[in-house]
């Protein structure tokens, strides 16, 4: 809930704003700008292959009453961001390095607005935070993404054929502009900020006493 509302004191200040596939944070943060009356406001929606998830979205914004909202392609991201004034994201994982795992297709729209000199709004609550990663390493962080099932992209079948169906990539730290988590938010350069921020919490002692765990503990039991 902070985070939701910190995003929509922060958008408020946009008349023009993209979101990607279906957040449930980025949702409700539009919808309660719609609920202040900015309802004028224009939005653009990229849908998520293969499941369609922008659907959700486009359902709950004009429910909400936007009178403006237009959907396309992911492959869209190009000409909608010429319009759009930023892009918000949600995450599905952040790590103290600034990386942040999200949908795949989020790392491409990041950079276009970012090469568009354009904003790129991540927002996410302190509970997505990688404690595991942290735990392992700050710095050389290489989450595992699986694979889905193939029959998502194509049921064509062939020895000769590989299919490739993974949902999520990382997006780099530098194509962000601001992270917003809870009541915290973040500006470019986001690395160190959030690595002080979360070394100066009363996280950062559970972390320091895990890692001894970790390092004392065999691999096997690991």
């Amino acid at each position: 809930k902070n985070t939701q509302e910190t995003l929509t004191e922060a958008l408020k200040g946009y008349n023009s704003i993209l979101t990607f596939s279906h957040s449930s944070t980025v949702n409700i943060a539009l919808s309660n700008l719609a609920k202040a009356g900015f309802i004028d406001k224009k939005i653009f929606i990229l849908e998520s292959r293969p499941l369609n998830e922008g659907n959700q979205t486009v359902h709950s914004l004009i429910k909400a009453g936007f009178e403006n909202v237009s959907i396309g392609i992911d492959f869209a991201v190009n000409e909608f961001a010429k319009e759009a004034e930023v892009a918000v994201l949600g995450a599905d994982t952040i790590h103290a390095n600034g990386q942040i795992i999200n949908k795949l297709g989020s790392t491409t729209i990041a950079k276009i607005f970012h090469s568009f000199e354009k904003e790129v709004i991540i927002a996410a609550s302190l509970s997505k935070i990688c404690v595991r990663g942290m735990i392992q390493s700050t710095k050389n962080w290489s989450p595992s993404i699986p694979q889905r099932n193939p029959k998502e992209v194509t049921k064509i079948a062939h020895p000769n054929l590989k299919i490739w169906n993974k949902y999520f990539e990382i997006i780099p730290p530098e194509a962000i502009s601001l992270l917003i988590m809870d009541k915290h938010m973040f500006k470019r350069p986001i690395e160190q900020k959030l690595l002080n921020f979360i070394n100066e919490s009363p996280l950062h002692s559970q972390i320091k006493a895990l890692k001894n765990t970790w390092n004392d503990t065999s691999s096997t039991m690991a």
